[in-house]
C-alpha cells in the first residue's frame, strides 16, 4: 500500500491544455492518458490526497475509473463538489507532519518547527 500525493487533474476541462501547454490534441485524449498514467502508477489498495482542481466537468463518472482511495481537497475549481469535503487537511506520513491545501499558505500549524 502506497502513498500518493497530486492536484489540478482537471479533467474535462479543454482550456486547460492551451493554457499548461499539455500535450494532447483534445479533452478526451487528455482525460483517457491521465485515467492510464493514474491506474499504471497507483493500485486499488493506495491512497491518494488529490490537492484540488480535480474535475473542470459536470459528468463525474471518469473519477470512478480511478484506482485507489482517494481523498479530494477543494480546489477553485471544485466549490460546491459533492465529492470533495476538505479545505485543509494534516496528516502524519512517514513521521513527518504534511499540511495539505490546494492554496499557498503564508503560515500553517507548526510553520516554524
Amino acid at each position: 500500500m502506497g502513498t500518493f500525493f497530486t492536484s489540478d487533474t482537471h479533467f474535462g476541462h479543454a482550456n486547460i491544455i492551451e493554457y499548461s501547454k499539455r500535450p494532447y490534441k483534445d479533452v478526451k485524449e487528455m482525460d483517457e492518458a491521465l485515467v492510464k498514467n493514474w491506474n499504471e502508477t497507483v493500485s486499488p489498495t493506495d491512497t491518494v490526497y488529490h490537492l484540488g482542481d480535480v474535475i473542470f466537468s459536470k459528468d463525474h463518472s471518469i473519477l470512478k475509473r480511478l484506482n485507489g482511495t482517494i481523498n479530494f481537497l477543494y480546489g477553485n475549481h471544485d466549490k460546491g463538489a459533492s465529492w470533495a469535503a476538505l479545505d485543509y487537511e494534516e496528516i502524519k506520513y512517514k513521521g513527518v507532519l504534511f499540511v495539505l491545501c490546494h492554496y499557498p499558505l503564508l503560515t500553517w500549524n507548526k510553520a516554524r518547527r
